[in-house]
C-alpha cells in the first residue's frame, strides 16, 4: 500500500498556476472597469421642472480644439453615457428632432461627471455668414471684474448644430488677453473656473448691420481700433443659468 501512495500523483501543486492565473484575470478585469468608468461621462436631459427625463434627445459633443463631433440619444431615463473624451473644455449640444423643446448649447470639464441639462424653449438665432474676418482683442475678466490669466478660453458660434461647426480653445495671457479673429456672427466665450461654466455673448455684426440688441457685447467691423496697440474689448464672464451641473 505505502508503494501503491507513493506512485499516486498529487494534483496541488498543479491548481497553484491555475488560481494565480485566475485572479490575474480578474484584477485586469476590475481595473479595465475602473479605467472605463473614469473615462465615461454621464450627461443626463430633462424637462425645465427638472423631474422628467427627456427620451430621443440627440448630444453632439465636442472636444475643445476638434473639429470632430461625437453624437449620442438619451435613453428612456433622459441620460447618455460618452466615452473618452479627451480635452478640457466640451461643448455638448442637444437637440430636441420633435422640436417641442429648446436646443441647448453649454459647456463642461472633458473629465467631469455627471453633466445634467435643462431644456426650455427654443430661440431664434440670426447668424452672418461672411468671408472675410477682423483681428479682436478682448480682455476676459473672470465674475468678479478682474482679468483672468492665463486661462483656457473657448470660442464658439452661438448657433450650434448637428452640421460641422468650429471651436478652438485660446488661452489667456498674463494680463488676461486674446488676440485672435472673427467673421461678422453671433458667438459665445466660455471658461471653466472652479468648476463651475461662466459664458459671454459676442455680436461682431458687417460695417452697415447695426447691433441686435444694445445691451449685448457687441462691435461692428467698421469699429475695429486699428493700429493701437493695446486697445481691446473687454468682457465679462457671468454664470451660465440653468447650465450643467
Amino acid at each position: 500500500m505505502r508503494q501503491i501512495r507513493s506512485l499516486m500523483p498529487t494534483r496541488r501543486p498543479e491548481m497553484r498556476p491555475l488560481r494565480f492565473l485566475a485572479s490575474t484575470v480578474l484584477f485586469l478585469i476590475v481595473m479595465i472597469q475602473e479605467i472605463t468608468a473614469a473615462q465615461t461621462v454621464l450627461v443626463r436631459v430633462f424637462d425645465p421642472t427638472g423631474a422628467e427625463g427627456l427620451k430621443g434627445i440627440v448630444l453632439v459633443v465636442r472636444p475643445d480644439q476638434s473639429h470632430e463631433a461625437q453624437a449620442y440619444v438619451t435613453g428612456s431615463d433622459g441620460r447618455a453615457y460618452i466615452q473618452y473624451l479627451d480635452g478640457h473644455i466640451c461643448t455638448v449640444t442637444a437637440i430636441d428632432p420633435a422640436g417641442l423643446f429648446l436646443d441647448k448649447t453649454t459647456e463642461f470639464n472633458c473629465r467631469d461627471s455627471p453633466v445634467t441639462i435643462e431644456l426650455d424653449v427654443r430661440p431664434i438665432l440670426d447668424t452672418v455668414s461672411t468671408s472675410y474676418n477682423v483681428g479682436l482683442k478682448i480682455r476676459i475678466n473672470g465674475p468678479d471684474g478682474k482679468p483672468l490669466p492665463s486661462e483656457n478660453i473657448l470660442i464658439r458660434p452661438a448657433a450650434m448644430s448637428l452640421d460641422p461647426v468650429w471651436t478652438f480653445l485660446e488661452t489667456t495671457d498674463s494680463s488676461g488677453l486674446i488676440d485672435t479673429r472673427f467673421s461678422p456672427g453671433e458667438y459665445v466665450i466660455a471658461a471653466i473656473i472652479h468648476g463651475d461654466t461662466y459664458e459671454a455673448s459676442l455680436v461682431v455684426t458687417t460695417t452697415n448691420q447695426k447691433c441686435p440688441d444694445p445691451a449685448r457685447n457687441c462691435i461692428s467691423v467698421s469699429d475695429v481700433p486699428r493700429g493701437k496697440r493695446g486697445s481691446a474689448l473687454v468682457l465679462h464672464l457671468v454664470a451660465v443659468a440653468g447650465g450643467p451641473r
